[in-house]
């Protein structure tokens, strides 16, 4: 079966259902624009044979990529044309049609780079890139990184330098390795690695930003526990702006006795960073609930341009008979979150929350918690591309639930519940398929995978 499976209702949702069967777990799910225009296609790469799926539920692409290649990207000579498979195979470089599934590919050229050795399986490297807005291959070789013409013309060559350094850990690594491969019966066999990168100068032009990881101070659920002990020069926080500007930060730390209240505590730093003297701090308030942490989503539920607040807390188990047995029998327990909008007026977030969600999560979870919290596949994103931050998260091992954020809040239900292809599926991927701020996920099963496709319209009904 090559199609996406969809719901017959997936267009009353805030996402398009697409169920893909028969995704093996050492499956490459990976998202890549294949036409100049229109939201990106989600690839699958088993072995050799590489699957394209679109977002309108059409039937999928197949390309077998040869035996033995190691190396692959989609690119297109022209940036107003239809993108194509760019394979290394051995010294080959080839060119498949991703438009016409019979068509025979085509050898560019051939040159020797660091991709010719022969590989178990390709994998997706950068192989196009622009340069004075044209696109060229961009292929490495032992000393140098060469960048072509689709003809196999010599555009441009980057040496790399001279000296060498480890990008990670020491310079050699030695393990043993059990059962020997190459050894004979009863032998003793080691691997032995060196590990290196070599740099190369690029025109301005063509640098990219390097991904620089948000500087918030963040700690662990375990690391909690001890910070409530700390003074507040010591406390995880996060930038106030959902920007990232952090001239003002929130701090946050659990509250004392219990640990099950949360103190949140603005900062206002200085404009000029060398001057600590101007530093204000605001007095602590205390929120009752357990902070979800936002730095990784820095949630604005209402569009005001201020990270909010989202809290969760549960009822503590009594020692009652009633209470156990009913616990055993239903194998939940409540849960409830609220959420607390920034007051730029007023400089706090709202003691009162603006809404309150309720839901049942199995007993087992309850006792373990991922990322500070028993609820699963947590995401907190813009679904619609209004401009406020939606929420989600599963609440059992078979549904995922999406509340969608108004003018007027949140429901005390959820907008859209969408059912798992296979239990307990897993967030693998959260991807703005059309670039116009609309969030898709894509989850992992153990056969399967669920790509939830963000609707083009920006009502979500």
């Amino acid at each position: 079966m090559t199609g996406i499976l969809m719901t017959a209702f997936a267009a009353l949702g805030i996402f398009e259902p697409h169920t893909i069967p028969d995704v093996g777990p050492e499956a490459l799910v990976f998202p890549a624009r294949t036409r100049a225009e229109g939201p990106a296609d989600l690839f699958i790469l088993e072995d050799h044979k590489l699957r394209i799926y679109s977002a309108d539920g059409g039937p999928a692409r197949t390309v077998h990529l040869p035996q033995c290649a190691s190396a692959f990207d989609v690119g297109a000579a022209q940036d107003d044309r239809d993108r194509d498979l760019i394979v290394v195979h051995g010294d080959k470089i080839l060119q498949y049609s991703m438009s016409d599934e019979s068509a025979s590919p085509v050898e560019l050229f051939t040159m020797e780079t660091i991709f010719s050795p022969p590989a178990a399986q390709p994998h997706p490297y950068v192989l196009t890139t622009t340069m004075d807005d044209r696109t060229l291959l961009a292929l490495p070789t032992d000393d140098a990184l060469e960048l072509r013409r689709f003809n196999g013309e010599l555009e441009a060559r980057f040496p790399l330098t001279n000296q060498a350094h480890p990008s990670f850990g020491p310079s050699f690594s030695a393990w043993p390795v059990e059962p020997v491969q190459t050894a004979p019966a009863g032998g003793f066999e080691m691997r032995v690695s060196h590990v290196y990168e070599k740099t190369v100068e690029l025109p301005e032009t063509m640098k990219h930003q390097p991904r620089q990881e948000r500087p918030y101070r963040r700690v662990t659920p375990s690391q909690m526990t001890q910070i409530a002990d700390l003074g507040p020069e010591s406390w995880p926080w996060f930038p106030l702006r959902a920007d990232g500007d952090d001239s003002i930060r929130v701090l946050y730390a659990p509250a004392q006795p219990d640990l099950s209240d949360t103190l949140i505590r603005l900062r206002h730093a200085p404009t000029d960073e060398d001057d600590q003297t101007g530093v204000t701090l605001l007095p602590a308030r205390r929120y009752p609930g357990r902070l979800m942490d936002p730095s990784m989503d820095m949630p604005d539920f209402n569009g005001n341009g201020y990270v909010d607040l989202l809290l969760w807390s549960a009822p503590k188990p009594t020692s009652s008979i009633d209470s156990i047995v009913r616990t055993l029998i239903g194998r939940t327990w409540p849960i409830r979150i609220t959420v607390h909008h920034y007051d730029p007026i007023r400089e706090r977030h709202e003691p009162t929350p603006s809404a309150i969600i309720t839901c049942r999560l199995p007993v087992l979870w309850m006792m373990i918690h991922e990322d500070g919290t028993p609820l699963r596949n947590v995401v907190l994103q813009d679904f619609t591309g209004d401009g406020r931050t939606d929420c989600a998260w599963s609440c059992d091992e078979h549904t995922f639930q999406v509340w969608r954020s108004r003018e007027t809040g949140f429901s005390d239900r959820p907008d859209r519940t969408y059912e798992f292809p296979e239990p307990g599926m897993r967030i693998e991927q959260r991807v703005d398929f059309d670039g116009l701020g609309r969030t898709s996920l894509v989850f992992r099963g153990e056969t399967t995978v669920l790509w939830l496709y963000a609707k083009p319209d920006e009502t979500g009904q």
